[in-house]
C-alpha cells in the first residue's frame, strides 16, 4: 500500500471520528458500535490496495492511535484495532463485507 493512500485512509477516519461530538462516556452502545463498524468497513475497503497481508497489522495500529488521540477510551480503541484487522483480513481473503446487523452480533459487546 502506498504511503499516500495510508495517509488518505487515516485522515478520512480521523475526520469521521472528529465529527462525533460526544466521546465514549456519553455514547450509547449503539453509537459505539456504529463507530467501530465505520472503522471495520474503512479497513475492509482500504485493504484493496494492500498486497502484503501483514500490512493489516499496521493499519489497525494506526486506527488505534487515531481513536486514542481523539479522546476515546481503551474500550473503543481496542475494539477499533481488532475490527480493523478483521475487516482488512476479510477483504484480503476475498470475503464479503458483513452487514451492520451481522457485525453487531459478532463484535458489539461493550
Amino acid at each position: 500500500m502506498s504511503p499516500l493512500f495510508s495517509i488518505y485512509i487515516l485522515v478520512t477516519v480521523l475526520l469521521f471520528i472528529s465529527s462525533c461530538s460526544e466521546k465514549e462516556s456519553n455514547l450509547s452502545n449503539e453509537d459505539k458500535c456504529k463507530i467501530v463498524y465505520k472503522v471495520y468497513s474503512d479497513c475492509f475497503y482500504g485493504s484493496y490496495f494492500i498486497e502484503d497481508p501483514t500490512e493489516c497489522e499496521g493499519m489497525s495500529k494506526g486506527f488505534y492511535k487515531i481513536l486514542k488521540k481523539e479522546g476515546y477510551g481503551t474500550d473503543i480503541a481496542e475494539k477499533g484495532k481488532s475490527v480493523c484487522y478483521s475487516g482488512c483480513k476479510r477483504s484480503i481473503d476475498k470475503l464479503k463485507l458483513e452487514s451492520y446487523k451481522e457485525f453487531k452480533k459478532r463484535f458489539c459487546y461493550f
